[in-house]
């Protein structure tokens, strides 16, 4: 890839995370929250399982 793509490259994925935004009938900032939200509770979720985990097996 070069430097030129490299440059460019975020550009066409802001573009396409706002063009799913505009599927789902959201803004640009509503739906990366809630992508960040979404990703937030699964971190969370994996955190709490691990440590159960580590609990029963030691």
């Amino acid at each position: 890839m070069s430097k030129r793509q490299k440059s460019t490259a975020w550009k066409s994925e802001l573009a396409e995370i706002n063009a799913k935004a505009r599927q789902e009938g959201m803004s640009y900032g509503q739906y990366v929250g809630l992508m960040y939200c979404e990703e937030k509770d699964e971190m969370e979720r994996r955190r709490r399982y691990d440590r159960k985990r580590r609990e029963r097996f030691g």
